[in-house]
């Protein structure tokens, strides 16, 4: 599990690509390293990815044919930063949502529109058939981020920030409908 809380960026160093498959090495922030192991899980963009070798601060996580095809990641490239976070403790504070790190699709940003102090990004999800899981004041993971859903329409849905918010919110500006998010649908929602 883990709480939608980004705790840092990891710089992608190396990808080893065969068919349907993909190694990627990423360099984690040095206080990410403290207790890891081969085995443990860590996030990338909200997506659960499972350690399969540590050399230094050189992490190499193992992508199969469906996290490929079904999240953002496939279309990194050497030199792409993604958002990390470790797997959440029973101790840990949830400052977030409680995020499975199971990706459902993912979703393009449509329009950014900015106003004094605040800043609104709608988000239009690949998959139309999944808007149906998406709920006015629900919550969402978006690249790894945990946010509260602001407005939904049958296509589209919207996250709005304050204008204050800086660091891993603002990458979102410099992305397109060329570039798609990871969108994480909460699995309780499913249910219903």
């Amino acid at each position: 599990m883990f709480t939608g809380i980004v705790q840092g960026t990891a710089k992608l160093v190396s990808i080893d690509e065969k068919p349907n498959f993909r190694t990627h090495v990423v360099e984690l922030p040095d206080h990410m390293l403290d207790g890891l192991e081969t085995g443990a899980s860590v996030a990338h963009n909200g997506c659960c990815l499972t350690v399969t070798e540590i050399n230094g601060n050189h992490v190499s996580f193992d992508l199969m044919k469906e996290t490929l095809r079904i999240t953002n990641l496939g279309d990194l490239k050497v030199g792409d930063w993604v958002n990390v976070e470790r797997a959440a403790k029973f101790s840990d504070e949830i400052g977030g949502h409680l995020m499975s790190g199971h990706i459902m699709t993912t979703a393009e940003v449509a329009k950014i529109l900015t106003s004094e102090n605040n800043r609104q990004i709608w988000f239009k999800v690949q998959d139309s058939q999944l808007m149906k899981y998406i709920l006015y004041k629900g919550f969402i993971g978006i690249d790894g981020i945990s946010l509260t859903v602001g407005e939904v329409t049958p296509t589209r849905f919207l996250r709005p920030f304050n204008s204050g918010n800086s660091g891993t919110h603002d990458s979102w500006e410099e992305k397109n409908s060329a570039h798609a998010s990871t969108l994480k649908l909460i699995h309780k929602l499913r249910q219903w």
